[in-house]
């Protein structure tokens, strides 16, 4: 039997696994269906039982079609290529190679395709790749050159600028279950276009705050960032804000965005972001230079972690989580602690 690249030189046997039935005649529609395509094919397909399962000393050359990936047998023959009928038909009717990755395979939605993932726990990542690779694709911790899509949960990490900047497709985890749905009914491709709105979004995981633009324009601003997958807020907060978006360098929020080490970027970014379809580096964004005369820094004296008594600023003392600043809301300051330099994403 010949099945690609890899069955070219190669005898191959398959064997299909009554896995919870007796009798061939009780097996599914779908192993009734991959079995009429080998033989139609002229292969000569084998049955086994559960209980001869355990008796064989299966060879690398053997190919398993199992229907349910679980089981003592499924564990059993681990360690050799198991299939589905489904990627069996698959490959039959289309004259693809099987591939030939050490996972088992339930489809070949994935195939060819190479994904890496930021922003995740390592269960989670595991959980991920182990998925991936029942579709035929590869996970890989490292981002290397082979790398065709990564999956993250939010923007802005190293691996997600490295993937902007090479163009490489950022998706969403949900990509993954939606292909591994679709491929259980019909045959698909991880990058076909109905899985397009998988795409993360631009602003996904993002808390943008804006200042010195107009009303209307920052009407636009805060939708954009919310059909974007962004969260607007008023509010300018320490360690919780991660963009503040400035017409014009000048202004309270602009004060407190630079002592708190909050990217400062000019309402383009945000337009031209959504354009693209991801979250543009800040380089060229950067609002120019503040007049000295519109907004200088004020003198803190002698005690740094007091600042000075500034309208339309509002703040949160003590024992709390973050500090705020807010346009519209006016009150006195109070002494603030000495502020930290907000951890970056990895």
């Amino acid at each position: 039997m010949k099945m690609g690249e890899e069955t070219v030189s190669k005898k191959v046997s398959v064997v299909f696994l009554l896995q919870n039935v007796a009798d061939k005649n009780d097996i599914s529609t779908d192993m009734k269906t991959a079995y009429q395509c080998c033989v139609d094919q002229d292969i000569s397909p084998d049955w086994i039982t559960n209980e001869e399962c355990f008796k064989m000393k299966p060879k690398k050359t053997d190919i398993f079609v199992i229907e349910e990936f679980k089981g003592k047998a499924f564990s059993f023959l681990k360690d050799f290529k198991i299939i589905s009928p489904r990627c069996l038909m698959t490959c039959l009717m289309e004259r693809r190679p099987i591939p030939n990755i050490p996972s088992p395979l339930f489809t070949i939605a994935m195939v060819d395709i190479i994904v890496t993932a930021s922003g995740f726990s390592k269960d989670q990542k595991k959980t991920l790749g182990d998925k991936i690779g029942l579709m035929g694709g590869i996970y890989l911790n490292p981002f290397n050159a082979s790398v065709t899509h990564l999956i993250a949960n939010a923007v802005g990490s190293q691996k997600y600028k490295v993937a902007a900047e090479r163009g490489i497709p950022i998706m969403s985890e949900d990509w993954v279950n939606a292909v591994w749905e679709a491929g259980l009914k019909e045959n698909v491709n991880a990058s076909d276009p109905q899985f397009a709105s998988y795409k993360l979004p631009a602003f996904k995981g993002l808390l943008i705050c804006a200042s010195q633009i107009s009303k209307a324009e920052k009407q636009k601003v805060m939708k954009v960032i919310t059909e974007n997958g962004g969260r607007y807020s008023p509010q300018l907060e320490c360690k919780e804000t991660n963009v503040l978006v400035i017409g014009d360098p000048s202004g309270t929020k602009y004060i407190f965005a630079k002592k708190w080490d909050i990217p400062c970027v000019t309402p383009q970014w945000v337009f031209d972001s959504a354009s693209h379809g991801y979250s543009l580096p800040f380089d060229g964004y950067i609002p120019g230079e503040e007049v000295e005369a519109k907004c200088s820094t004020p003198k803190l004296g002698g005690n740094p972690g007091v600042l000075p008594d500034f309208s339309m600023c509002s703040t949160i003392v003590g024992e709390q989580t973050h500090l705020h600043v807010n346009d519209t809301i006016s009150s006195e300051i109070s002494a603030i602690p000495e502020q930290h330099t907000p951890k970056k994403k990895n």
